[in-house]
């Protein structure tokens, strides 16, 4: 329960985030997440296509391999590789299932685990297995709770005499069935006011809950009361966090070396930009109750373009700026243990042929990885003819006039300020969104016209997802107090164009500037967004300077898929229309210009699939090679 419930909290960051670093970079429009060239001098650390001289880096231009096995070779074997991966996974679940039932205890047989296989799998493993001691020391009183169906029939599989289970079952999610029908919207807008006494607010988390027994509270691994705990440090309210421990102090966090990701998790919350610690000495109090003041946290570090949990390292350093000594342990400085007992499994392999051959696929990978240029770094490149062919192309063009403005850190200030005010007037005035006077906000006369045009479509999805209300009155009530977006700067974060909070004004904008207009029919393009494509373009007919302009054909062709990714409600989001664009640009007629070829050979490198797809309704975009290939990153 407390690893999904902080989980929550943390998404929510991250979407929050994602929404500020909204850009037009033709990063956002791309699907990969390795696009950039090493440009430290320690030459160990540069790429094979890079060679240091004295003031630059020369890139060298390495040619397409040719010695690739076939391409149904190279999935099978990396199909098998994927599979024997399973396989030993799946035994050493089933080893360990059987160690732990025969007496071992949780951390020894996550020792062993760990021995054979990573920290990561053996954590999942060990806080697992901590779950399943917990609940099987409460059964008889989980017993007795209502909603308990989900929560017995999953648990009476795991422990019937003849069980086929091969593992530990996670039972957080119907554990969350327990507590599923209580009130907890209602008590996080009170967590939220500002109206409320910390003593106020600590009885009305013990009213919601009061139909539970304390042993359930009371427990580390599953009490609800985790995720409270959580929302209580991210809305500040550390007096009423206090309190709530000093109830139930089995809400402890464990120090084991298993158990570190509830404790980084909460970390995470302090560590987001834009947390202060405001009373010292309370945030020493709650760190130590929560049995983290002076201990050491284990921490695995994730660096993903999307997704990181850099704001771990941030917290601990806004707490020992504060005095309250936080340390963190890398795993990755941890020796393995030597267990008490060895999990003995047959890791079985690809053959020595095999693996060769499966380096021989990966060349073309490598060789893709290698001309992934980013745009900030071509100037640390001598100057050859491929790079400047780089700096003459639609591609650079495109990425020089979509970085950030200079204010792009006050505008994401303002923006989170105005938001936050608007979640605790929410609260303060026990009130909803569709009830909400926006006209009692106070909006400062600094307030950038950026923010006010964000601010104008993500309340429009707000009121979308949240409301009774229709697009007229939602456009009524924001351009009423100032929130109506303008057609600069709603083009200048187009990376939102998939909402129909975005969408909805657009019949409202002139778009007095070209390039507006063209930067939003791309990102409709790319977001297979067909209907708002096809309006704006009714309204404003753009055409595109192939020689130095991408056009959304390019940008249809880099994005072009099937699935579709949504945060929220699906209903808030303009539909994906592959067929209607297809159908448009096959009536329209396309010229297959040099960025197009490198768009199509891209997706033939790393995703067969949707190439073949993409080639069957245009076969004029059919490649062999592009030996003059490179992919451009913007940022």
């Amino acid at each position: 329960m407390k690893k999904k419930a902080l989980s929550v909290i943390v998404l929510a960051t991250v979407v929050t985030t994602l929404i500020f670093y909204v850009t037009n970079t033709e990063t956002s429009h791309t699907n990969e997440s390795k696009e950039t060239v090493n440009t430290t001098n320690d030459i160990s650390s540069l790429d094979k296509n890079t060679e240091v001289t004295s003031e630059k880096k020369t890139y060298k231009k390495r040619p397409f391999p040719n010695e690739v096995p076939d391409e149904q070779l190279c999935r099978d074997l990396n199909l098998k590789q994927s599979n024997l991966h399973y396989d030993f996974s799946d035994e050493i679940e089933l080893k360990a299932l059987h160690a732990f039932k025969n007496g071992y205890s949780a951390k020894q047989v996550a020792d062993a685990i760990w021995f054979v296989s990573s920290w990561s799998q053996a954590q999942d493993w060990y806080e697992r297995a901590m779950l399943h001691e917990s609940v099987s020391e409460l059964i008889p009183v989980i017993k007795s709770l209502p909603n308990n169906e989900r929560f017995l029939s999953q648990y009476n599989f795991v422990n019937g005499p003849n069980s086929s289970a091969t593992e530990v079952l996670d039972y957080k999610d119907s554990l969350d069935r327990l507590w599923a029908d209580l009130p907890l919207e209602e008590l996080n807008r009170k967590i939220t006011s500002t109206n409320i006494s910390s003593v106020e607010t600590f009885n009305e988390i013990e009213r919601v809950f009061s139909n539970f027994p304390y042993e359930i509270l009371n427990s580390e691994s599953i009490s609800p009361l985790n995720s409270i705990l959580g929302f209580l440090v991210a809305k500040k309210r550390i007096p009423t966090a206090i309190m709530l421990l000093q109830r139930y102090p089995g809400l402890e966090f464990s120090t084991a070396n298993f158990t570190n990701e509830a404790a980084t998790q909460l970390l995470m919350i302090i560590g987001n930009e834009g947390y202060e610690i405001e009373d010292s000495e309370s945030y020493q109090q709650l760190f130590d109750l929560l049995g983290l003041s002076g201990k050491g946290i284990y921490y695995q570090e994730i660096n993903h373009p999307l997704f990181s949990n850099v704001e771990v390292k941030n917290a601990v350093e806004k707490l020992n700026h504060e005095g309250i000594v936080v340390n963190l342990i890398p795993v990755e400085d941890l020796e393995k243990p030597e267990p008490i007992f060895v999990l003995n499994i047959d890791k079985n392999e690809l053959t020595d042929d095999e693996k060769r051959s499966l380096d021989k696929c990966n060349l073309t990978r490598e060789w893709l990885e290698g001309r992934q240029l980013n745009y900030l770094q071509l100037d640390t490149f001598e100057s050859t003819p491929f790079i400047e062919s780089i700096k003459s192309s639609p591609e650079f063009y495109f990425c020089k006039n979509q970085q950030h403005p200079d204010d792009f850190p006050l505008i994401k200030s303002q923006f989170t300020e105005m938001r936050k005010q608007i979640t605790q007037t929410i609260a303060n005035q026990n009130t909803s969104l569709e009830k909400l006077d926006l006209t009692t906000l106070d909006v400062p006369d600094t307030m950038l016209p950026e923010v006010k045009s964000i601010l104008g479509i993500i309340l429009a999805r707000d009121y979308l997802q949240a409301t009774s209300l229709n697009e007229q009155e939602i456009m009524m009530r924001l351009s009423n107090v100032g929130l109506k977006p303008s057609s600069k700067h709603i083009a200048s974060f187009s990376g939102l164009a998939s909402l129909k909070g975005f969408t909805m004004w657009l019949e409202t904008l002139s778009f007095d500037e070209p390039k507006d207009a063209k930067a939003l029919l791309n990102e409709f393009a790319s977001k297979g967004a067909y209907k708002a494509f096809s309006d704006l373009n009714s309204m404003v007919g753009a055409e595109f300077d192939l020689e130095t302009e991408l056009d959304p054909f390019y940008f249809f062709i880099k994005n072009y898929s099937s699935m579709t990714l949504h945060f929220g409600d699906i209903n808030a989001y303009e539909q994906k229309d592959n067929a209607a664009f297809i159908n448009y640009f096959k009536v329209s007629g396309v010229k297959i210009k040099p960025q197009h070829r490198r768009a199509i050979f891209k997706r033939k490198i790393s995703e067969q699939d949707a190439y073949k797809a993409l080639i069957s309704h245009f076969p004029e975009l059919k490649v062999e090679n592009v030996d003059e290939f490179f992919s451009l990153s913007c940022l």
